[in-house]
């Protein structure tokens, strides 16, 4: 921000010489000018980043209501607390975590979601300040489920996936869980765009011996390569990772870069929720996005009978 102040003071002076519309007062105390023009730029910066910080720290529910058209046995619905990029270590502390478990359990959902990035960098502050004892308190009737992020992976993944599945969250690592025998929950391993040996296992073999009559929803931590969900037979898929950006004029980078940034996206039959995550990562700030915790409820119909001529 303070970059684009300097282009922007460029640009006038810039103007100015091609052609002066400068008032008076400026260009004969030029000095004293720039100085209120710094001064200005001050308090501008100042004000976009006391409203990013507020921003951070109220973090809003989003209620999204998606229809997935197949049978869930006795089930017409699920609602799920979704929350993704918490990113837990000394920026998110234990407080801070608290706040956090505080408003997803007040959405008494039937279940919880975590998509990634529950930790930033390894265990080592949770450890410290006792933050298991506040991912304990999440509750949900049928579990807490998540998948690890690329910032477990940064972590060490295996010590991250242990010590949250000490404190209650269960971990699907390229596995499929059927939940209430009535929906499957496929949580798949995070991958690494920078790497060709991959070992995370392809979605489509996850699916294949799972029963398509049923709805699949997976969680993946990355919004890349919709195509293969949708080929695999997947039905909803939840992910993070984005932040919608976190900041602007990055929202408009992640735009690009993403075929489905923030929020709902379809291709064919299958539908994906991209959340810009609860926490944040790098300072405490957003602009242009929002830090949300996703109030889901997903619809179950079987689809509708043909009838014959």
């Amino acid at each position: 921000y303070w970059l684009l102040a300097v282009l922007f003071f460029d640009a006038l002076r810039f103007a100015h010489r091609r052609r002066p519309f400068f008032p008076a007062w400026v260009t004969q105390n030029y000095p004293r000018a720039k100085r209120l023009a710094l001064l200005f730029s001050i308090l501008v910066v100042a004000s976009i980043f006391l409203r990013g910080y507020w921003n951070f720290s109220h973090p809003s529910v989003t209620d999204v209501t998606v229809t997935i058209p197949k049978n869930a046995g006795p089930r017409t619905s699920l609602r799920a607390a979704v929350a993704a990029d918490l990113h837990l270590g000394h920026l998110i502390n234990r407080a801070r975590l608290r706040q956090y478990v505080n408003l997803i359990n007040s959405l008494e959902a039937d279940i919880i979601l975590l998509p990634g990035d529950i930790i930033d960098f390894g265990i080592a502050p949770l450890v410290e300040q006792n933050m298991g004892e506040e991912l304990s308190r999440l509750r949900a009737p049928l579990g807490v489920f998540a998948v690890l992020g690329n910032h477990e992976r940064y972590g060490n993944a295996t010590a991250c996936a242990e010590y949250l599945s000490r404190h209650g969250i269960r971990i699907l690592r390229d596995e499929a869980a059927l939940i209430d025998n009535a929906f499957y929950l496929v949580g798949r391993d995070d991958i690494d765009q920078r790497r060709t040996d991959q070992h995370r296992a392809a979605l489509a073999d996850l699916l294949r011996p799972l029963d398509h009559a049923k709805p699949i929803i997976v969680l993946d931590h990355q919004p890349h390569h919709l195509d293969e969900p949708a080929r695999a037979g997947a039905d909803f898929q939840l992910s993070g990772h984005t932040h919608r950006g976190q900041v602007w004029p990055v929202t408009w980078i992640v735009d690009a870069l993403y075929p489905v940034s923030h929020g709902l996206g379809r291709k064919d039959a299958f539908q994906i929720y991209v959340t810009s995550g609860l926490g944040l990562w790098g300072f405490p700030a957003r602009l242009g996005s929002v830090s949300e915790v996703v109030n889901l409820t997903l619809q179950f119909s079987p689809p509708p009978q043909e009838t014959a001529p």
